[in-house]
């Protein structure tokens, strides 16, 4: 197992030797002069940390979204033909720690939060590290402490998905990006026996299905877009997701208005995205 789990674009692929709390002053100070937001990042499967570095990802996070990105490492790579769920979940407490230190400083240093945004992006396979804190400890953080979480190609069960969302109570919006044409989650749903709910159909889904009340899902599938499909170089043709990834990386609610972004909306929660 891998000791050190925290991972900066100063740092590199040898990662960080400081604790959590020293990484985000260290930020709030930085960001507090460039106007940019911080966006702690749990990355998907794959030979993680290298693969983040080597394609370019937390720089692309970075430069593209004016942020700075700390990552929160899960050993997620068994081999090719293994999904290591079991790995995400087992480093919930490493995510629970982080948002501990969070609001401990949000707590001491109100006055230094009032320009900062802090989100939270969790892909492919880290949602379930998310999934987990929010399961085994679901009254961890009562306080507002992330301005947008959002989960994109979340591997986590559609099935009874809401139970677990609409428990998290420490951010100002929650939001869920979903793609019905991801080729890696459509495989991830037979690896797992079940649906997966960054692959979800929404517009076919039946009324068992329950959606959690303080989340907005959002379907990006006319877009054509690959499993990561928060990365701006490949958006170039997808500019209402792009507009939409700009907005709540700044921390800013996204803007779902019916009309030339929005092509339907369904239950006042779900939002399916024009192409262009």
């Amino acid at each position: 197992m891998a000791k050190k789990f925290l991972y900066t674009s100063d740092s590199g692929p040898q990662g960080c030797d400081q604790d959590f709390y020293a990484i985000f002053k260290e930020m709030i100070q930085e960001c507090s002069k460039s106007k940019k937001s911080i966006l702690i990042f749990i990355h998907g499967r794959g030979k993680h940390p290298q693969k983040a570095f080597k394609k370019k990802i937390i720089t692309d996070l970075e430069n593209n979204y004016n942020s700075k990105v700390i990552m929160l490492h899960w050993e997620s790579w068994n081999g090719p033909f293994d999904f290591p769920a079991g790995n995400a979940r087992g480093r919930y407490q490493n995510l629970i720690s982080v948002l501990k230190d969070i609001q401990a400083y949000v707590a001491k240093n109100p006055e230094k939060m009032n320009a900062i945004h802090v989100n939270l992006l969790a892909h492919s396979m880290g949602t379930l590290m998310l999934e987990e804190a929010i399961k085994s400890r679901p009254n961890f953080c009562k306080d507002t402490i992330i301005d947008n979480i959002v989960l994109t190609a979340s591997a986590s069960a559609l099935k009874n998905h809401s139970s677990w969302i609409s428990s998290i109570e420490f951010a100002r919006n929650i939001y869920v990006v979903m793609n019905t044409l991801d080729p890696m989650l459509m495989l991830a749903s037979l690896k797992m026996r079940g649906k997966r709910l960054g692959v979800a159909n929404l517009r076919r889904l039946k009324g068992d299905i329950q959606f959690a009340n303080n989340t907005k899902y959002i379907d990006v599938s006319s877009s054509m877009l690959p499993h990561r499909l928060y990365l701006h170089r490949y958006l170039i043709w997808a500019p209402f997701v792009k507009r939409f990834f700009n907005q709540v990386f700044a921390g800013e609610p996204a803007y779902l208005g019916e009309g030339a972004n929005v092509k339907k909306t369904i239950l006042d929660r779900i939002y399916i995205f024009n192409r262009s």
